[in-house]
């Protein structure tokens, strides 16, 4: 169990009456119970992703870079595949194929997740 869980099962086991915030307890929410508005197709399956940030190019027009948390498994799912794209409920702009992104960056965030850092253009002036 890792130390989010923990602190999470150790949280919600406290009394009633202790007082805990509503923004704590979303961050602290379980995986698997939080909304996406963003998902990564590899191959035919799609899977529900976190989107962690995005950034903008200079004139405001257009998404320029994404960064997504993904499982471990799905990291290696891309590295195997070499082909993804994403889809968002949120944004057309998220909506996005493989053949958009120019550069890729990769860390592990914790123990089996992954930051993934997609740039969707040549950096240049704008």
């Amino acid at each position: 169990m890792s130390n989010s869980e923990q602190e999470f099962q150790r949280i919600m086991s406290n009394p009633p009456n202790e007082i805990i915030s509503d923004s704590l307890k979303g961050r602290l929410k379980d995986n698997t119970q939080k909304s996406s508005h963003l998902s990564i197709t590899i191959g035919d399956d799609a899977h529900d992703c976190t989107l962690e940030g995005f950034s903008f190019t200079e004139s405001l027009l257009k998404v320029s870079s994404i960064t997504l948390s993904l499982r471990e498994d799905l990291i290696g799912r891309i590295l195997d595949r070499g082909e993804f794209s994403l889809s968002s409920t949120m944004s057309k702009q998220l909506n996005i194929s493989f053949e958009q992104i120019y550069k890729i960056q990769c860390f592990r965030y914790d123990k089996d997740i992954y930051i993934l850092e997609l740039s969707l253009e040549k950096e240049s002036n704008d």
